[in-house]
C-alpha cells in the first residue's frame, strides 16, 4: 500500500521517514493520488470506512467513485485544474452492502513534472477545529520547500489557531563568539517580519532550549532589549517546542495576547510541524554543502592544466574544462558523450569500468577522435568518486606517437618504394663503381638476376661504344666533386642478355653514408616516351579530322593552344579563344563549378570529366563534355590538357529518360527506383545526424473493389485523386512515392521522438475520411498504414520494407483503416503461411470438412435465443496455428472458391434451420453475403434452388452485408439486394457504422436490420461510445429497423444497450460459436441466459 506513496516522496524530498509521519499523524482521512490514480491512505482513512480494502483501491482512479454528473464535469474541465486551489465533489464508496456517499475537499499539488491531488474524504463540517486548522494547515505548506516553506508554515500557524504571532528560529554565535539567535522567519499580526538576530541570555528562547518544551500563561513581562518581537507586544500566552537537526539546535514557537486553552493542542501541532521544518532544514542545509562541494570541484578542474572530464554511469558528460574543449574541438555544449569521442574498441572496457561502484583507472591508452575527424592518442587516468560520478584526466601523447609511428613508417616506406618502384634504382661503390643493390625493375631492364648484377659495376651498364667516353666524364666529375652538388643526368641506349635495345634517362646522386660515400643510379626507360610522342603525333592528326575540340591550358586555366573544329564552341565569348580564361567558355552558372575542377584537378592530378553548358545563339543551350588531364611540358611545368565534345542530344535523352524511369506517370510521383535512391541517401543522413527516419508503407482498403464495380479508367483517377490528397500534407508532400498499383510509400526524416509521426499518422486518418468526388460520385477510400523506424526496427533498406509491410499486413488482417508503427505489433504476430492456408482451405473444400458454427442471438425481454448466425470455420490440424476467417475469407476470395464456401455454409445452416424447427426450436438465422457472392450472375438463382432444395421459409433468414459493401456502389447493391428482397428474405447491414453511410443512403436501401459493429459495443463504457451508441439507435428507429448489438462480452454493456432499447444481443458473454451438435445441446438446456 505504501508504495506509490514512498514513489512519491521520492519525488518529493528526501526525507521520506519524516514527511510520512507527518502525514500520518493527521486525523483527517486522506488520499493521495498521482493525477487521479491512487497511490496512499492514510490511517485515519482506515477508521472513517472500516468496511472498505482500502489496499485493494490502490492503484484506482479516484474518478471511479465520483458521481457521473461531477466525473463528467471534471473529465471536461480537467486541464484546468491549477496547482495550489482547492476543489470540492463527492465520492460514493459501497461499504458492507452500503453505498456512503462522501464529500471532499482536495487541492492539486504539482511536484516537478508530476501532478497530484491530496484529497480529504469525509464530512468535513464535523471535524473539530483543530482537526480542520492542522488539515488546512497541510494544504497550505504541502509543496513549498526552503524559505517559502518556513514563511508559509509560519502564517498557517496564526492564521489557522487565531494566533498573534509565530517564529522558527535557529541558536547559534555571532562573529564574537557569543550565543545570539537567529531568526529563520516569524509572521507578527499578518505581517512576515525581517530576518534578525539578538542575544540568547535571558531570554524566553535560553528557557525553551533548557526545558525543551515551554508553554508560559498569562501576563508576560520579559525584557528582551533587541527582539522587538517580544519587547514591543503585550502577549497573554508563549508555548514553543524546542527542536533538533543533528548538532544543530532549533526552537518553534507561537504567541498569543489573548489565553491559549487547547495549549496541548497547540503543542502536539508545533512538535508535528516541527518534524517538517527539522527535515526542511537538514535538506536544505545538505544542499548548500553540495553547492559549495561542487562549485569547489568545478574550481579545480576548470583550473587543471590538463584536460579533464566528469562523467556519469552511463559516460553522459556532466563537465568538461576548457582544456577539454581545446582538445576535442566541440564546445561544452556538444561535449554530450564520452563514447562518441572514443573507438568502437574501447568502449566495452570503459562501460565495464563506469559500472563499478569504486575504482581507479591508471594509464589507459586511448584514441579520441575530435571534431574535425583527427585522432589524437591520450594518456587516460581516472577514478570513481564517492557519489558514483567518474572523474577522467587526459594527457595528450599525439605528438609523440606521432613520431614513432612516422619513423618506422619511413623506414617501411623506403624500402617499399625502392623494391616496388617502377624505374630501375642501383646503389654503387664511389669509388670502385660496383653495384651494391637494385630494386626488381632493374632486374628486368637489364635482363639479369640480382646475383649476376651485385658482381658487376655501373659502366657495364653503357655499350662497348659508349664505355670509354662515360668513364672519362664520370672521372673528370669524381675529381670535380660535382656530384655532391648536382645530380650527372644522360640519355644513352642499352642493351639486355637477349640483344634488345633500350633507349633510357639514368641520373647520378652521391649519397653520404655512415662516411662511406654510395651512388644511387635512377633509370628510367623512355621507350614508352617516345612511343607516346609518336602517338600524340598521330592523335592530334586524327582528332583534326573529328568534331572534337582539343584545348591546353597553363596553370592560370588559360588557353594556350585550341583546335576548334566546332564554330558554335565558345561563339559567345566574341573573339579568339587563344589566351582567354578558360572557365569564361561555359554559361555564367556554371563558371565557377569549371574552375573549381580545375583547380582540383591541378591539385590532385586526377583525371576529371565534368559537363556544362553553352548559351548558344542557334539553339539557345547546348551541353559539352570534357575530360582534362595533367601533362608536363619540356620545361616541366604543368599544362591542363582537354577533349571537348557536344553532347546536347546525349544530355536531353538522359534527363528524359531518367525522369520516365524515376517518375510514376499517373500520378506524378517519383516510383520506386527514385525511393530507393531517396531512402538510401536519408539513411546516410540519419547517421550523420544521429537521429531517427521513418518508412511509411501504405495500402488502399479493398481497392479491388473499386476497379471491378467502377472499372480500371476510374480506379487509376481514384489513385491519382488520393495521391493529390497525401500531397497535402506538408510533412511528407516531398518525400511521397507510388510503389506500384494502390500502394504509397512515405519516408520521414529527423524525428526526435514518436509523437510527430503519431501526429501524422492521425492527420492522415483524419484527412482521408472525407470521400473523393469521381464524376460527380463520392467514394470513400481509406488505407492502411504501417511505420518503421531507422534504426529501431530494422537498419537496412529491405528490413525497413519488410517491418513497415508486416504492421501494415497486421493491420489489415484487424479490420483494416489501422495506422500502425511496426514497434507497437509482436514479431510473433503473423498468421500461418498463406500457401499453408490456401492448401488447407482447398483440402477441406474438396473433402467435405467444412461445416456452419452458429452463435446464438438473445432477446432480452423475453431472455431467450431468437435467432442464431452462421459463420463459416476450418477444422484445426495439429502442429499448425488455427486460422480464422478474417483470415481465410480473403484467401477464398482470391482463389476464386468464395462462392463455393459460401454456399457450402449457407446450405449447411439452413438445414441445420429446419432440423431445429422440426424438434421444436423456431430460430431466424442470419448468414453474410461477401463482395464477391453479392455480385455474382448466379446470386438469385442459387438461393431460388436453395428455398426449392430445402423448403425453408425465406421470412426467417436474413442475409447481411457489411455497411463498407453496401455504401462502395449503393445504386448496383441496392438492385441486387431488391431482388434478395423479392424472394422473401430480410437484408441487415452488418458492422454498421464503419462504412460513413448516412441517413439518405439507407433509404435506398431495403433494410429490414441494423447490427452495431463489435468496435463500438465495446467501447460502449466511455461517454464517446454512448454517444454513438445512442446515435445509431436513434437512426434506427427513425427508419423502424431492428437493432442487434454485436460483440457483447460483460453484464454491464447488456445493461447499458436494454437501457437504451437495444433489445437483441450477441456475443461471447452468451456463446462462443458452436458446431451443430454443440449448439443444439446448449439449446436444449437453455444456454445458461441470464440476462
Amino acid at each position: 500500500m505504501l508504495d506509490g506513496f514512498v514513489q512519491f516522496l521520492t519525488d518529493f524530498r528526501d526525507s521520506e521517514k519524516d514527511l510520512q509521519f507527518f502525514l500520518e499523524q493527521l486525523p483527517v482521512p486522506l488520499m493521495l493520488c498521482r493525477g487521479w490514480q491512487i497511490v496512499y491512505f492514510n490511517p485515519a482513512s482506515t477508521r472513517a470506512i472500516p468496511g472498505v480494502d482500502l489496499p485493494s483501491l490502490i492503484g484506482r482512479s479516484a474518478l471511479d467513485f465520483v458521481q457521473s454528473k461531477e466525473r463528467r464535469f471534471i473529465e471536461e474541465h480537467l486541464d484546468r485544474f491549477r496547482s495550489g486551489d482547492y476543489y470540492r465533489f463527492n465520492l460514493k464508496v459501497r461499504t458492507d452492502d452500503v453505498i456512503l456517499d462522501l464529500s471532499t475537499l482536495s487541492r492539486a499539488v504539482q511536484l516537478g513534472d508530476t501532478n497530484y491531488m491530496i484529497i480529504a474524504f469525509q464530512d468535513l463540517s464535523r471535524l473539530s477545529v483543530r482537526e480542520k486548522s492542522l488539515f488546512q494547515l497541510v494544504l497550505d505548506t504541502f509543496p513549498l520547500s526552503g524559505r517559502e516553506l518556513y514563511g508559509k508554515m509560519m502564517a498557517a500557524l496564526t492564521q489557522n489557531y487565531d494566533l498573534d504571532g509565530a517564529a522558527f528560529i535557529e541558536y547559534g554565535k555571532d562573529a564574537k563568539g557569543e550565543d545570539i539567535v537567529l531568526m529563520l522567519a516569524g509572521t507578527l499580526d499578518g505581517e512576515d517580519l525581517q530576518i534578525n538576530y539578538y542575544e540568547l541570555k535571558n531570554s524566553m528562547a535560553e528557557r525553551l532550549r533548557s526545558q525543551g518544551i515551554l508553554i508560559v500563561e498569562k501576563d508576560l513581562h520579559i525584557q528582551e532589549p533587541e527582539n522587538h518581537f517580544i519587547q514591543l507586544n503585550q502577549f497573554q500566552a508563549f508555548i514553543g517546542v524546542h527542536l533538533k537537526a543533528g548538532e544543530k539546535d532549533l526552537g518553534l514557537y507561537v504567541v498569543s495576547r489573548k489565553p491559549i486553552y487547547d495549549t496541548a493542542g497547540i503543542t502536539f501541532v508545533l512538535n508535528i510541524c516541527g518534524v517538517r521544518l527539522v527535515s526542511e532544514y537538514t535538506a536544505q542545509q545538505s544542499r548548500i554543502r553540495a553547492e559549495h562541494q561542487e562549485r569547489d570541484s568545478r574550481l579545480i578542474i576548470e583550473q587543471s592544466a590538463d584536460p579533464m572530464f566528469v562523467l556519469d554511469s552511463r559516460g553522459h558528460i556532466l563537465l568538461a574544462n576548457n582544456r577539454a574543449v581545446d582538445l576535442t574541438q566541440y564546445s561544452k555544449s556538444e561535449l554530450r558523450d564520452f563514447f562518441d569521442l572514443i573507438g568502437a574498441e574501447h568502449r566495452p572496457f570503459f562501460r565495464s569500468f563506469f559500472q563499478k561502484s569504486y575504482g581507479v583507472l591508471n594509464h589507459s591508452n586511448v584514441v579520441l577522435t575530435r571534431k574535425d575527424m583527427t585522432r589524437v592518442y591520450c594518456d587516460l587516468s581516472g577514478v570513481i568518486l564517492s557519489d558514483g560520478r567518474i572523474q577522467l584526466n587526459i594527457r595528450d601523447n599525439t605528438e609523440k606517437m606521432l613520431t614513432e609511428i612516422a619513423l618506422k613508417q619511413s623506414e617501411e616506406k623506403y624500402r617499399s618504394i625502392f623494391d616496388n618502384a617502377s624505374d630501375a634504382i642501383f646503389l654503387s661503390d664511389w669509388k670502385t663503381g660496383r653495384i651494391l643493390d637494385c630494386n626488381q625493375s632493374f632486374t628486368r631492364l637489364v635482363g639479369h638476376s640480382r646475383d649476376v648484377i651485385l658482381q658487376g659495376t655501373h659502366f657495364d651498364l653503357i655499350l662497348e661504344a659508349d664505355r670509354s667516353r662515360f668513364r672519362k666524364i664520370f672521372e673528370y666529375l669524381k675529381r670535380k666533386r660535382s656530384l655532391e652538388r648536382h645530380p650527372l643526368k644522360f640519355r644513352i641506349t642499352i642493351a639486355n642478355d637477349r640483344g634488345h635495345y633500350t633507349p633510357i634517362e639514368i641520373a647520378f646522386t652521391l649519397l653520404n653514408k655512415n662516411e662511406h660515400l654510395l651512388v644511387v643510379g635512377i633509370i628510367r626507360d623512355l621507350t614508352a616516351s617516345y612511343q607516346a610522342i609518336e602517338e600524340h603525333r598521330k592523335y592530334l592528326q586524327t582528332l583534326s579530322m573529328l568534331q572534337v575540340v582539343v584545348v591546353e591550358l597553363d596553370e592560370d586555366l588559360r588557353v594556350r593552344f585550341i583546335n576548334n573544329p566546332i564554330p558554335k564552341f565558345g561563339a559567345t565569348v566574341g573573339r579568339n579563344l587563344h589566351g582567354i580564361f578558360f572557365p569564361e567558355v561555359a554559361s555564367e552558372d556554371f563558371q565557377w563549378y569549371v574552375q573549381i575542377t580545375l583547380e582540383e584537378l591541378l591539385e590532385t592530378r586526377k583525371t576529371k570529366t565534368i559537363r556544362f553548358p553553352n548559351v548558344s545563339s542557334q539553339t539557345g543551350m547546348d551541353w559539352y563534355e570534357a575530360e582534362f588531364v595533367i601533362v608536363r611540358d619540356r620545361n616541366s611545368h604543368s599544362r591542363i590538357r582537354g577533349l571537348i565534345k557536344d553532347v546536347t542530344f546525349e544530355y536531353i535523352v538522359e534527363k528524359q529518360t531518367y525522369f520516365m524511369s524515376n517518375t510514376d506517370m499517373l500520378t506524378s510521383l517519383p516510383n520506386r527506383n527514385r525511393l530507393e535512391e531517396d531512402l538510401f541517401r536519408a539513411i546516410l543522413r540519419a547517421d550523420r545526424t544521429g537521429k531517427r527516419l521513418a518508412v511509411g508503407f501504405m495500402d488502399l482498403d479493398r481497392f479491388y473493389d473499386v476497379n471491378d464495380l467502377l472499372g480500371h479508367r476510374l480506379g487509376d483517377l481514384a489513385i491519382a485523386l488520393f495521391a493529390e490528397k497525401l500531397r497535402s500534407f506538408r510533412e511528407i508532400e516531398r518525400t511521397l512515392y507510388r510503389w506500384g498499383g494502390d500502394q504509397f510509400v512515405f519516408i520521414l526524416e529527423n524525428i526526435d521522438d514518436l509523437t510527430s509521426i503519431r501526429r501524422l499518422l492521425n492527420d492522415i486518418r483524419e484527412g482521408v475520411r472525407e470521400p473523393l468526388t469521381i464524376e460527380e460520385q463520392s467514394l470513400h477510400v481509406t488505407c492502411t498504414v504501417g511505420v518503421s523506424l531507422y534504426p529501431d526496427d530494422a537498419q537496412t533498406i529491405d528490413g525497413l520494407f519488410g517491418q513497415a509491410d508486416r504492421a501494415l499486413q497486421f493491420g489489415k488482417r484487424n479490420g483494416r483503416f489501422q495506422f500502425l508503427l511496426a514497434q507497437d505489433v509482436a514479431r510473433n504476430s503473423g498468421t500461418a503461411d498463406r500457401m499453408s492456408i490456401r492448401n488447407r482451405l482447398s483440402h477441406a473444400i474438396n473433402n467435405g470438412l467444412i461445416e456452419p458454427y452458429l452463435q446464438p442471438i438473445f432477446d432480452t425481454q423475453t431472455n431467450r435465443v431468437v435467432g442464431m448466425e452462421a459463420l463459416a470455420r476450418i477444422p484445426d490440424v495439429e502442429g499448425l496455428p488455427k486460422v480464422g476467417p478474417d483470415v481465410f475469407i480473403p484467401v477464398a476470395e482470391d482463389l476464386g472458391i468464395i462462392e463455393e464456401l459460401s454456399e457450402v455454409i449457407v446450405t449447411g445452416a439452413v438445414e441445420f434451420q429446419k432440423h431445429l424447427a422440426s424438434v421444436g426450436f423456431d430460430l431466424r438465422l442470419s448468414v453474410n453475403l461477401s463482395r464477391r457472392v453479392l455480385y455474382s450472375d448466379r446470386l438469385i438463382d442459387s438461393f431460388h434452388a436453395l428455398l426449392e432444395k430445402t423448403g425453408a421459409d425465406p421470412k426467417q433468414i436474413c442475409l447481411e452485408i457489411t455497411e463498407t459493401l453496401a455504401m462502395l456502389d449503393i445504386k448496383n447493391a441496392s438492385e441486387r439486394l431488391h431482388e434478395l428482397k423479392k424472394l422473401g428474405f430480410k437484408i441487415a447491414i452488418d458492422d454498421f457504422g464503419t462504412g460513413y453511410s448516412t441517413l439518405g443512403q439507407l433509404y435506398e436501401i431495403p433494410v429490414d436490420e441494423l447490427k452495431i459493429d463489435k468496435l463500438f459495443v465495446r467501447r460502449i463504457h466511455t461517454h464517446e461510445g454512448q454517444r454513438i451508441a445512442e446515435a445509431i439507435v436513434s437512426m434506427a428507429r427513425a427508419l423502424h429497423l431492428e437493432i442487434v448489438a454485436e460483440g457483447v462480452e460483460d453484464l454491464e454493456t447488456v445493461n447499458l444497450l436494454r437501457n437504451m432499447g437495444v433489445r437483441y444481443l450477441q456475443g461471447y458473454l452468451f456463446s462462443s460459436p458452436l458446431n451443430r451438435e454443440q449448439f443444439e445441446a446448449q439449446l436444449r438446456g437453455g444456454f445458461n441466459a441470464a440476462v
